[in-house]
């Protein structure tokens, strides 16, 4: 706790001193067309310096300008425009879902992801839902543990909010209307402060009806209900000196998400001794837009968010420092019916307790702090930095997960406080005079993940008896919390490095190989009944990657652009869920290290531009995840990897009419996204029936920009255009244990119009 105030006094002091801002991830300038023509200009953060897109050896996709426009207002749509990403795992809500990326993701319960996401250049928890007025979207593939710390196995998502703009006023408000209630409002205002500072202000308010009716109480499940505000502050002070301040909030009030039973397997237990099987049968009839809760516990979640930051940057010519500074505070609250029917078979709940009396949201605290020296000579392009991670829990939630009508926890608390500390440096050699464009680049980083967690569990009727008891604690309000913590803790420490040599043909072909180590700590299972359960190690991923860029022209009226990326990477000891049956016929659901796995795949972004009014774009990954499961887990042993579709891809074309200028710009775009059959559980072996089916979606837009040379823009929208009903997330596999699985689908068609006014 000393360090951790020592280097948030450190961090805030020379923010306060230095009084600076942080470069933006992408220049204001820097938008691009569709086609990828001006390229060149898209400046990006991937190896924590700006520079072109054009030499970066990595496979990357950047999305800028306005996200509205690109159909994109949700995380699940940035798979649109990026292959082989995917959001997954959905239990409370859709507002915050795990990552997927190149078969990494987050395995089960309180286990670290292997996709870290940043938000104005600091890591933050899960994923960005707040995606108004941003700057850029970059999304780093493969492992990025050199620049970006540990659990980067999968990648990086890079979220750059629109940076204040010192000397220019102006801003925009924007509205949505359409179908389902959908009614939001978004705004942003830019304001100079003088000749060296600026303030932006922006904020957002989206209301919008659920889709699924929930039989049992009358609400509408899969709602949205969220403000989101946010507040940046610009300083110059000199010319060598910069600082930004970036202040965030989130406030979620929803009923949750549905979940909607689809297996009642005859034999199982749910069915046999709960009539589970007649609920499915009605469920059938009712479609896939109604769900039961259990009575007297109706859903909802809540969500309250902070977040504050500081990138203070100085330039002393042939160096320049950076100093980041982050807080920020994540509480929620939900309660969700896992079972699918209304009986309290498979269900949480949280409630007041002796503890928690007024029912008040928990979660979790993170401080971060990270320092970066770096250069630039005619040879060398470097970077040494060094980071530091504190979290710590945030409140005190007390749940229960009801099974089979009771004998679950009344108090089931899990309290995890880590810090990590990492150390890293990278350089690129120009080898132009040994070969012209050829550079060589090198890094290495060094973690150390120090984690100590508290298990209080109540206990149960089946945890008082051999093999998994005594517990000498209960459920009434004479507990003794001392006799129920279990303390545990860990230290978990790894190498990540780095090394990419790469060829600039010309000004607009990039050719590159690389090959890179990632680091994933390890961890506790908060569910574990047995003590050689509790803990799981660390994984590694190394990594072979050849990628291949280029932009041409290819007559007068047509230019075209490809990015292509193959790679093949290996884990040892990799982190998946795993589901076993304990004597008693007692379940529990882990992360374990599962054996030995692999990934590779091929990764395609290309785009064509004809006579100025025609856009084309295709994205494609093919992604090949296999594991060799360590044979000591037995039947059970995880032989899949959750959210991995073999084949996922988009089309988009956009069609610009030949109208006159000063009608404004007019066009049409469409665009269709379909993947292959992809698993929702990695003991897909255990739960065939687990999995979504194939799909294809479609979305249409029109856009009238500058209406008749004014301010305004107009467009109007269609997503999911033919009602196509598909899968999202498979919450509950439990077939082979308990007899039940339930599922959770897509948005139906939602269509509106935004009327935008820029100033």
């Amino acid at each position: 706790m000393l360090l951790q105030r020592k280097l948030f006094l450190a961090g805030a002091g020379l923010a306060t001193v230095l009084c600076a801002p942080a470069i933006a991830g992408a220049q204001d300038d820097a938008a691009p067309t569709a086609n990828g023509a001006d390229r060149e200009r898209i400046v990006v953060t991937a190896r924590r310096r700006e520079e072109s897109v054009s030499e970066v050896p990595i496979s990357i996709a950047v999305i800028e300008g306005d996200l509205t426009r690109q159909s994109i207002t949700t995380n699940s749509d940035l798979q649109f425009s990026v292959p082989g990403l995917t959001f997954t795992g959905i239990v409370a809500s859709r507002e915050d879902p795990p990552i997927q990326l190149r078969g990494q993701g987050q395995t089960f319960g309180a286990a670290l992801p292997g996709v870290t996401s940043y938000f104005a250049d600091v890591p933050i928890f899960g994923s960005n839902s707040s995606l108004f007025d941003m700057n850029s979207i970059q999304v780093l593939r493969g492992p990025q543990g050199t620049l970006f710390g540990r659990n980067t196995t999968g990648g990086a998502i890079l979220f750059t909010p629109a940076a204040p703009v010192i000397g220019e006023f102006e801003g925009h408000v924007l509205g949505r209307f359409g179908n389902l209630g959908l009614n939001e409002v978004q705004g942003a205002i830019n304001v100079p402060l003088g000749e060296r500072a600026a303030i932006r202000i922006a904020g957002s308010r989206l209301r919008r009806d659920g889709y699924t009716d929930d039989l049992t109480t009358g609400l509408d499940l899969d709602d949205q209900n969220r403000d989101a505000w946010r507040v940046g502050l610009r300083f110059e002070p000199t010319d060598n000196i910069e600082t930004q301040f970036t202040f965030a909030g989130l406030r979620v009030r929803q009923n949750g998400n549905s979940e909607i039973i689809y297996s009642a397997p005859a034999a199982g237990a749910a069915a046999a001794f709960f009539g589970a099987d007649a609920f499915l049968a009605q469920q059938q009839a009712n479609g896939n837009r109604t769900t039961w809760s259990v009575p007297g516990f109706a859903p909802f979640f809540d969500r309250d968010y902070f977040f504050a930051a500081n990138t203070t940057t100085v330039d002393f010519g042939d160096v320049t420092i950076r100093n980041i500074i982050g807080y920020q505070e994540d509480q929620s609250g939900f309660q969700v019916n896992f079972g699918g029917f209304p009986l309290p078979i498979l269900h949480q709940r949280t409630g007041p307790h002796l503890l928690n009396p007024n029912n008040a949201l928990s979660g979790r605290s993170q401080l971060s702090e990270e320092f970066h020296i770096f250069g630039e000579t005619d040879l060398f392009t470097w970077l040494v930095g060094a980071s530091y991670i504190h979290e710590e829990p945030l409140g005190l939630r007390v749940s229960a997960v009801e099974v089979f009508g009771g004998g679950s926890d009344d108090l089931n608390l899990f309290s995890v406080e880590q810090e990590d500390v990492g150390v890293f440096g990278q350089t690129t050699i120009d080898l132009s005079a040994i070969a012209e464009g050829v550079s060589l680049t090198a890094g290495a980083r060094y973690s150390v993940n120090e984690q100590n967690a508290v298990n209080m569990n109540g206990s149960t009727p089946t945890r008082t008896s051999a093999p998994y008891g005594p517990f000498t604690c209960d459920r009434d309000v004479t507990l003794n919390f001392a006799d129920c913590q279990v303390p545990l803790s860990e230290e978990f420490s790894g190498w990540s490095w780095n090394l990419t040599l790469d060829w600039q043909v010309g000004e607009d072909t990039l050719l590159y190989a690389a090959t890179r180590r990632g680091f994933k700590a390890g961890g506790f299972n908060a569910t574990a009944i047995n003590a050689a359960d509790a803990l799981y190690g660390s994984e590694e991923l190394t990594d072979v990657e050849l990628g291949f860029r280029t932009r041409w022209d290819a007559g007068p009226n047509v230019s075209l652009d490809a990015n292509v990326a193959v790679y093949y990477g290996w884990y040892e000891q990799i982190q998946r869920y795993f589901l076993t049956v304990l004597p008693g016929n007692v379940t529990q659901t882990l992360t374990v290290n599962a054996g030995d796995g692999s990934v590779s795949g091929l990764e395609f972004q290309g785009g064509v531009m004809l006579f100025d009014d025609l856009e084309l774009r295709l994205n494609y990954a093919y992604t090949n995840a296999e594991i060799t499961p360590d044979p000591a887990l037995g039947a059970f042993a995880p032989t899949g990897y959750a959210g991995v579709a073999e084949h996922a891809g988009s089309f988009i074309a956009r069609y610009h009419l030949p109208i006159e200028e000063r009608l404004g710009d007019l066009s049409l775009a469409a665009t269709i996204y379909a993947q292959s059959e992809m698993p929702f559980v990695d003991d897909i072996n255990v739960e065939p029936q687990a999995h979504a089916d194939p799909y294809t979606l479609l979305n249409l837009r029109a856009d009238w920009e500058n209406v008749a040379d004014s301010a305004f823009d107009l467009a109007v929208f269609v997503d999911n255009a033919t009602d196509e009903e598909y899968l999202v997330d498979g919450a509950v596999a439990l077939d082979a244990e308990l007899g039940l699985s339930v599922h959770s689908f897509g948005p139906p068609r939602v269509y509106g119009l935004e009327l935008r006014y820029n100033f």
